[in-house]
């Protein structure tokens, strides 16, 4: 579906119904931003349709071609200028894009470059077709700039450089007062902590109760032993 509107955006521009061929191609665009060559489309038609609007001297408006906004035409530097007509140019270069609109558009955007791209021929611009002259930072403006940031950029690596050289305190953790229940889990992992030492002494406990046991019994047989024999005795006698 994408490229049927292409290709009748196409055919709408050959007709010279630019406008028609430009809504062809936002309406693909919306329907298939992510297809491949649907903005190389666009932005062809595009700028040709930007090229139709011209000032009261029958000049283009060679800010629209590049696709720079009018309330930005006074303080938009020849760098971002430079900057755009580059991008434009690798986008809708003929030897890639194969569409009929990609040659007049990339001469127009040539032509906006070379009346826009220094600020000789911009101002000639400017006073050509009635718009306010540009603003330009001056060059003392520029170096002071690049020198206060630099001025910045050293005032922040020589705060790490301190930093790093300073000996690291180490910081006092405070703890929270021990309720219960973690004074309880303290006394089981200190009691948890010897467990051959507890081992050993109910060893020694289970030895000595066992003795007494031992001993006890001994006793008991002896005490026995002696009441037979007395019991014997008796017999004997009677």
């Amino acid at each position: 579906m994408t490229e049927v509107m292409l290709d009748m955006a196409e055919e709408h521009f050959l007709k010279r119904n630019t406008i028609s061929a430009f809504k062809w191609a936002s309406l693909a665009q919306q329907l298939d931003p992510n297809f491949g060559s649907v903005n190389r489309y666009v932005e062809a038609y595009r700028i040709n349709l930007a090229a139709l609007i011209v000032h009261r001297n029958g000049e283009c408006n060679w800010y629209q071609v590049l696709g720079v906004e009018q309330n930005l035409s006074q303080s938009v530097s020849c760098q971002a200028i430079t900057h755009i007509f580059v991008k434009l140019a690798k986008m809708i270069d003929p030897e890639v894009h194969c569409s009929a609109a990609a040659p007049t558009a990339f001469k127009h955007i040539n032509i906006a470059w070379e009346n826009l791209g220094e600020p000789d021929k911009r101002c000639a611009y400017h006073a050509r077709v009635g718009l306010p002259p540009p603003i330009f930072e001056k060059p003392q403006e520029i170096a002071s700039k690049k020198r206060y940031r630099l001025e910045e950029l050293f005032e922040i690596a020589s705060k790490k450089r301190c930093r790093l050289e300073k000996p690291q305190k180490r910081c006092q953790v405070s703890h929270p007062p021990e309720n219960a229940s973690s004074q309880k889990r303290r006394q089981v992992k200190s009691s948890s902590s010897h467990p051959p030492e507890i081992a050993s002494q109910k060893r020694f406990q289970v030895k000595s109760s066992s003795s007494h046991l031992l001993e006890n019994a001994s006793q008991k047989r002896c005490r026995v032993k002696s009441s037979t024999r007395h019991v014997n005795r008796h017999m004997v006698i009677f």
